[in-house]
């Protein structure tokens, strides 16, 4: 019995690492971000970390969202006061062609199983689950406040802005934000930024690829610094 155990663990780990492969194999390179699109990237987030800023600053909104929830109200208020007068750095991630459809896929799921509409649906998720993933480590009360201080907009781009990005921004030693893009039908582009913990690349970059189990990283992203 432990034979035949420890034989089917060896071809289900044999079969991931083919299937992590052959996903890494069709994924072709990114077109290089044009300096219009980054420019776009970087003022719609910064236009949106300003509206967040001002919900975070009215006692109107926080009543409104929050009550007399104390608890998120302080994490709030320490997001607000933690000092927001100019971008320190940050990365641009643009998901290469393919990429969620890899990342899907190393999770034993197919989007051919899915009707086009559905499939987009679950493309979207995917890209808008990212931030959520990120601040999940930060606890219950931290989560509570990125989803009352979740700014979003619409917007139409060009034919070069890229399907999928997201654009990490620091602003302090406390937080920054994270803003997610996804273009969709006649170049219409929705935007999501939540406050995240500054020093939070290296669990995005991590969310970001295919870990296999031999230990490797595979990157499905193209980043781009931002000074």
């Amino acid at each position: 019995k432990t034979y035949w155990s420890d034989l089917m663990i060896r071809l289900n780990r044999l079969a991931a690492v083919c299937l992590l492969l052959c996903a890494m194999a069709a994924l072709p390179a990114s077109a290089e971000l044009s300096p219009e699109s980054r420019a776009v990237l970087l003022d719609r987030t910064e236009a949106l970390t300003a509206q967040m800023l001002e919900a975070a600053n009215s006692d109107a909104y926080m009543r409104l969202y929050l009550g007399d929830n104390d608890q998120v109200r302080s994490v709030i208020r320490q997001v607000a006061g933690a000092g927001w007068t100019r971008r320190t750095g940050g990365t641009i991630y643009v998901l290469k062609d393919g990429a969620i459809e890899a990342f899907l896929n190393a999770s034993n799921v197919s989007l051919s199983s899915f009707p086009e509409s559905i499939a987009v649906r679950i493309r979207q998720s995917v890209i808008g689950s990212i931030p959520n993933a990120l601040n999940n480590a930060q606890g219950v009360s931290f989560m509570a406040a990125t989803s009352v201080l979740r700014t979003g907009t619409v917007f139409l781009a060009d034919e070069a802005f890229p399907e999928y990005a997201l654009v990490c921004l620091s602003y302090n030693r406390s937080y920054g934000v994270l803003c997610s893009f996804v273009k969709g039908d006649d170049n219409v582009v929705s935007a999501s930024l939540v406050p995240i913990v500054s020093g939070s690349d290296s669990s995005l970059k991590s969310i970001l690829g295919l870990r296999s189990i031999f230990g490797g990283h595979s990157h499905l992203y193209e980043d781009y610094p931002v000074q």
